[in-house]
């Protein structure tokens, strides 16, 4: 005879994007201060990428939370929807940085100065 054994655990919804949100911070603020002790442009801007990358992270796991209220006489079918909106959000977001700084680029070229050999 087979016996099966589970082990029921009340997990935290997002759970593990909380402990990400903690690393990648961590990961900022010394890549952060790394940057500011050595002087270094690249560290700083590294560090700002990152944490950009946080709050998106932090937006995931509050849309999370919150899709997962069960539906009331307002909302009938729950809030599973601010899941896409986060999403749909988010690709906005990506796609209008990602033109400002095409439009920037060009707009800087003829100001680049060139190198001499």
């Amino acid at each position: 005879m087979r016996v099966i054994h589970h082990h029921h655990r009340d997990r935290v919804p997002g759970g593990n994007l909380l402990i990400t949100v903690f690393l990648n911070m961590v990961i900022t603020i010394t890549e952060f201060l790394g940057g500011i002790f050595s002087n270094s442009l690249a560290l700083i801007s590294d560090a700002l990428h990152n944490l950009g990358d946080t709050l998106s992270i932090v937006i995931s796991y509050l849309a999370l939370r919150i899709g997962k209220k069960e539906g009331n006489v307002r909302k009938t079918f729950g809030y599973k929807r601010i899941e896409m909106e986060r999403l749909l959000t988010e690709k906005f977001g990506i796609h209008h940085v990602t033109i400002q700084v095409e439009f920037d680029t060009c707009n800087d070229k003829d100001s680049i100065a060139s190198i001499e050999r």
